[in-house]
């Protein structure tokens, strides 16, 4: 490259990073897109690098790694993902985008661009091998209210969550009423994300609950015993507030969790075998109901119910945590779990065909992306797709 057009690839590239990190101003993003209306090469370069999830992930971790940690890895996993097809050339790019090291990440995108235009043709017949088909979106606030008269409510997509106020219930931006609740009766309610969908609820007590995809919560209008109890089934994260004189009580499938008040998740879909709770902060007690066993938990434990067993160990909280923020998070994870994740957020169907892929991967995916980007990234890890409508096929 001139230096004139190292020099720009540089100041784009550090552009990209900020976009990438959420830090662009509103001056640097008109310059993107004067860059963007020079050519329909400039597009392509963006639309590739604002695609490539997995360079994002590395630019946003938290907190940030040191520029002569993450550039050389990064730089590694790039060239790897294009099969090893690395030139002379592209190993004496390495060697003197090291020399850059300052400019960290700027370089590194300076290094796709540059990778991009050597490589494109040698790489342009490995694309995807994902069958075309009517673009997936991914899942977003979806629910439906269950009132104690068997009616329901489609609750607005526009809104995030509900408040179960004294005799009301409202949008948790108080924007409007819901249903009015008759005074000094408690009604059961229920709350259902159908796939694809989450939702929040604000309970009568302040508790906090979110809830993941394909999963119901149970719970009164209004707490009057001696515990909080509610139920649930599928997938919730609790903040729970403290209330020493009522504790806290959650019923899953085969486990019971008693708190006061606390921060915690848990997962007992009733078509997995196991129902995990993991700790955030606080404390909990985890009551198996099939051993009538009781273990309790500190922050960053986890246990495992399977029938009358019940296991506890150290976790990345954040692996089951993420969801709520918007975010895939595996960490070693067997391809098998993230396909059923991955079947629930875009409500796909899901089959294999022939032997079970036997891979584990480990990163971060934005929940907001559309499925084919989803697919591609994880793609690249070995494993193939076809999309037939709203029918996923896994193929080794």
């Amino acid at each position: 490259m001139s230096y004139k057009y190292e020099q720009q690839a540089i100041r784009i590239g550090q552009l990209l990073v900020k976009q990438l990190r959420g830090t662009l101003t509103d001056g640097e993003a008109r310059e993107i897109t004067a860059w963007l209306k020079l050519s329909d090469r400039n597009k392509q370069v963006y639309e590739e690098l604002m695609n490539d999830h997995s360079r994002q992930v590395s630019l946003q971790e938290e907190p940030p790694r040191p520029a002569e940690e993450v550039l050389p890895l990064l730089l590694a996993k790039y060239h790897q993902r294009k099969s090893g097809i690395l030139s002379d050339h592209g190993a004496q790019s390495i060697r003197r985008i090291r020399k850059w090291l300052s400019y960290a990440a700027a370089i590194l995108v300076m290094a796709t661009v540059t990778t991009w235009f050597l490589l494109r043709d040698r790489i342009g017949n490995q694309q995807s091998k994902i069958i075309d088909a009517e673009e997936i979106l991914p899942g977003g606030s979806r629910a439906k209210l269950t009132l104690a008269d068997g009616s329901t409510i489609s609750l607005d997509e526009a809104k995030e969550g509900i408040i179960v106020n004294e005799g009301n219930i409202s949008y948790s931006d108080e924007s409007r009423e819901i249903v009015n609740l008759q005074s000094g009766i408690v009604d059961q309610l229920v709350l259902t994300t159908p796939k694809g969908g989450t939702y929040q609820l604000i309970l009568p007590d302040g508790s906090k609950v979110w809830l993941n995809a394909a999963s119901t919560l149970k719970y009164p209008s209004a707490f009057t015993g001696r515990e909080r109890v509610v139920e649930l089934v599928g997938e919730g994260y609790f903040a729970v507030a403290k209330d020493a004189r009522k504790p806290f009580k959650v019923i899953s499938n085969g486990q019971e969790v008693d708190v006061l008040g606390t921060e915690f998740n848990i997962s007992a879909y009733a078509d997995e075998k196991e129902v995990k709770t993991t700790l955030v902060e606080g404390g909990v007690q985890i009551v198996n109901r099939q051993s009538e066993t009781v273990n309790k938990l500190q922050p960053g434990e986890q246990s495992i119910i399977r029938g009358a067993a019940t296991d506890i160990h150290t976790v990345d909280v954040q692996q089951y945590t993420a969801w709520k923020d918007g975010f895939f998070y595996f960490n070693s994870t067997p391809l098998v779990d993230i396909i059923r994740q991955v079947g629930r957020w875009y409500d796909v169907e899901v089959d294999y065909d022939g032997n079970t892929p036997a891979l584990e991967f480990s990163g971060k995916i934005q929940r907001s992306l559309q499925l084919s980007q989803v697919l591609r990234i994880l793609e690249k890890g070995g494993v193939q797709f076809h999309l037939d409508g709203r029918k996923l096929v896994v193929r080794p």
